[in-house]
């Protein structure tokens, strides 16, 4: 019984410090891979995967915004940068409004630098009565389906843009009220704590909450604005100026 008191002293302090000192709070995140490598084929997978392990995130929120950033660090000689961004973990930048969540995704096309914007709603999410717990509190599980696009290369000469739907599943936990999350996993009554797409590789996990009084959130790049079907559309007409 200790430890739930203890636990929920901290999280009031946390709660109540934050509001009174316009603070942040941090959550650190980790990902794990859900394959296993020995099944995988490709010496460069391989190598991505096994780098997973090395990489770590930070959500920076207050009751408004939020940006959910990689965390720089000194890695070991053999990593592979591509563990960064497989499965998820672009730089997300989320400001809410009312019932309406806007997210800026940092993305690249060809070496070329972008923003990708969405729109999230609230109402777009189901909630559902199962939960579990995660690092000692109680979460609740949740999913959406959400548009993508993609290339679809079933004729390299004739590449084209593809629109599918896709199903995230995600754990949040109403302890601590804001509608954000890991990568683009937000927009519910209280923080992610574990997030994946139903088809994805990766999962996305809580490691850490602390208070940081004297860290910001991170400010947003200043680029292009684009959406993500422009983004699919600007890759497809590269791909086929460089084929002819």
């Amino acid at each position: 019984m200790n430890q739930y008191i203890m636990k929920y002293t901290l999280l009031l302090t946390l709660l109540l410090t934050s509001v009174v000192n316009s603070q942040n709070l941090s959550f650190t995140y980790k990902k794990i891979s859900n394959e296993k490598i020995e099944a995988v084929k490709l010496d460069r997978i391989k190598s991505v995967i096994s780098s997973i392990p090395q990489v770590s995130y930070e959500l920076i929120v207050n009751d408004s915004i939020s940006s959910f950033t990689v965390i720089d660090k000194v890695y070991t000689p053999d990593f592979n940068k591509g563990a960064i961004s497989y499965g998820g973990g672009s730089n997300f930048y989320v400001k809410k409004k009312n019932n309406e969540l806007q997210s800026l995704e940092s993305t690249s096309v060809f070496n070329d630098n972008y923003l990708k914007k969405s729109t999230t709603l609230t109402s777009d999410w189901k909630i559902t009565n199962e939960s579990k717990m995660i690092n000692g509190y109680i979460c609740y599980k949740a999913n959406m389906k959400r548009e993508k696009f993609l290339l679809k290369a079933t004729n390299s000469k004739n590449p084209e843009i593809k629109k599918i739907e896709k199903e995230i599943i995600v754990w949040f936990c109403p302890e601590f009220p804001y509608s954000f999350g890991p990568d683009e996993f937000f927009g519910l009554p209280g923080i992610v704590f574990e997030a994946y797409h139903s088809d994805g590789k990766v999962l996305f996990a809580i490691d850490k909450i602390e208070l940081k009084s004297n860290q910001k959130i991170k400010a947003t790049p200043k680029l292009k604005l684009i959406t993500e079907e422009e983004a699919v559309k600007y890759t497809l007409e590269i791909m086929k100026n460089n084929l002819n």
